[in-house]
C-alpha cells in the first residue's frame, strides 16, 4: 500500500491491485467515542439518503445507475475507543468503462459528505426522524443475536464507565435525544475538528483522486486508548433470559505491551481452529458449541466466549480458565504456534481478496497507532517466539465473568 499526504493534513491511502474488477473510494471520519454516539451513527444514514445535487434517494440511486451500476454505503466502526464514520463507494475499473471512475466516485463522496440535502440550512427534519427510527430498531435488534448481545453486556460490565463500553451505534435515548438542528449543528462540528483519510483500491493512476480530496481539511488527531484497569476480584454477572442456549463470556486485562506476542498468545489460546479453546473445551470435552477468544490490543482485554448448555456451565468456564494456566505454564507445542502464525497470516492475506475489508484492517491499524505496511506485520508475527507467547499469557488476570442463562 503507497501512503500520500494530501493538502490540509490529509491521508490517502492507496491500494494498488489490478485483481480487482472494480474501484472503491472510501472517506474515514474518526470520532473519540463518546455521549455523541449516537449522533455520529444517526448522520451516516441522513448522508446517504441525498444531497444539494441528488436531492432524494432516487436522484442518488438514478446517478449510481448511470455509474455503471455503483454502489454507496455509509457504515459505523469501532476500533478501541474510536468510532468512525466510513462512506463507501466502487464502480466497475476504467478499463472496463473507458471513463475515470475513479474521479466520478470521489466526486460522488464529496458530494455526498460535503453538500449534504439541507432544507433552510440544516437537515430535513423528515430524513431526520425516518433514519432516527432506522438506528433505533438497528441498536435494539442486538438483543436477538445472543452471542452480539451477551459479548455487548460482558464489555459494558467490564468496562462500565469507560469510553470503551460505548456500542457503536450509540443508545436509543441518545437517538431519541437528537432533532434536524442538532445533528446539523453536530455535522458542522465534526467536519472542523475530526480526522479525515482517504482510502482508494485501484491499479491505475490516482491524481484526479488526489485533486477531489485536497479541497477537504483534516484537523483531528485519534486518541489513544489507555488500558482498561484490573479489578482487584472477578466481577461475576449472571443473567436471566428466555434463551435455549447459555452464553458465557470472561473478560480478561493483559499488561504485556508486545504487540506481536500478544497477537500470538491469544491465537494460540482462543482464535481460530487451530486454538486450545477450540480444541479442548469445544472439541475434546464437548462443553460448548463454540469457543474463542478475541484481544483488543490498546484497551488490553481478551474476552474468552462459549456457546454452552446451563448444566455445564461450571465445567466450561474451569476448561477456560485451565487453558490460559497452560499457556502460562508452557504448554505451548511448536505446532501450535506454527499454526497460530500461519492461521494469523492467511487471515491478512485473504483480506487483499476484498478491498473493503482490507481497508476495515488498515482502519484499525491506524487506530491503534500502528504502522500500515502488510510486509512488516508478517515479518512481526514470523519473529514471535514460544517465550515471548508465554510472558504475554502470564500478565493475563481475569476481570469480569458474565453469564446469560435461562429463566429459573
Amino acid at each position: 500500500m503507497n501512503p500520500y499526504k494530501l493538502k490540509n493534513n490529509i491521508n490517502l491511502y492507496h491500494i494498488k491491485s489490478d485483481n480487482f474488477k472494480t474501484v472503491t473510494v472510501s472517506l474515514n471520519i474518526y470520532r473519540p467515542i463518546d455521549d455523541n454516539a449516537s449522533a455520529l451513527s444517526l448522520l451516516g444514514g441522513v448522508l446517504e439518503s441525498g444531497s444539494s445535487k441528488y436531492p432524494s434517494k432516487a436522484h442518488l440511486a438514478k446517478q449510481l445507475e448511470w455509474l455503471y451500476g455503483a454502489s454507496l454505503q455509509t457504515a459505523i466502526m469501532k476500533k478501541e475507543e474510536t468510532q468512525i464514520l466510513s462512506v463507501i463507494a466502487s464502480a466497475p475499473a476504467e478499463k472496463f468503462t473507458g471513463e475515470d471512475t475513479l474521479k466520478k466516485l470521489s466526486e460522488l463522496i464529496y458530494e455526498i459528505v460535503y453538500n449534504p440535502l439541507l432544507e433552510n440550512g440544516a437537515f430535513k427534519p423528515s430524513i431526520v426522524n425516518l433514519e432516527k427510527e432506522n438506528i433505533k430498531n438497528l441498536i435494539n435488534s442486538v438483543v436477538n443475536e445472543k452471542r452480539d448481545y451477551a459479548d455487548k453486556r460482558a464489555l459494558e460490565e467490564m468496562c462500565g464507565g469507560q469510553p470503551f463500553a460505548i456500542y457503536k451505534y450509540g443508545t436509543t435515548d441518545g437517538i431519541d435525544a437528537l432533532d434536524a438542528a442538532s445533528l446539523t449543528e453536530y455535522y458542522n462540528k465534526i467536519l472542523k475538528e475530526s480526522k479525515i483519510d482517504i482510502f482508494v483500491s485501484a491499479g491505475e493512476d490516482i491524481s484526479s483522486v488526489k485533486d477531489v480530496f485536497d479541497k477537504c481539511i483534516s484537523n483531528g488527531e485519534i486518541k489513544k486508548a489507555e488500558k482498561s484497569p484490573a479489578k482487584s476480584e472477578m466481577k461475576v454477572v449472571h443473567e436471566n433470559m428466555n434463551v435455549a442456549q447459555g452464553k458465557l463470556v470472561i473478560g480478561f486485562t493483559i499488561e504485556s505491551d508486545d504487540y506481536f506476542g500478544n497477537i500470538l498468545f491469544n491465537s494460540v489460546y482462543g482464535s481460530g481452529t487451530h486454538s486450545k479453546l477450540f480444541n479442548n473445551v469445544r472439541e475434546k470435552l464437548s462443553l460448548a458449541y463454540y469457543a474463542y477468544s478475541r484481544l483488543t490490543m490498546q484497551k488490553g482485554v481478551i474476552f474468552a466466549s462459549a456457546g454452552i448448555e446451563f448444566d455445564k456451565y461450571d465445567m466450561a468456564k474451569d476448561e477456560i480458565f485451565a487453558q490460559l494456566e497452560a499457556v502460562k505454564n508452557g504448554e505451548v507445542t511448536d505446532s501450535e504456534l506454527d499454526n497460530a502464525k500461519k492461521s494469523i497470516i492467511n487471515i491478512i492475506k485473504s483480506l487483499n481478496d476484498n478491498p473493503v475489508s482490507l481497508m476495515d484492517y488498515y482502519t484499525g491499524l491506524i487506530v491503534a497507532g500502528r504502522e500500515v505496511d502488510e510486509t512488516k506485520i508478517i515479518d512481526g508475527i514470523n519473529a514471535v517466539t514460544k517465550e515471548a507467547v508465554i510472558a504475554a499469557a502470564k500478565t493475563v488476570k481475569p476481570d469480569t465473568l458474565y453469564f446469560l442463562k435461562g429463566l429459573e
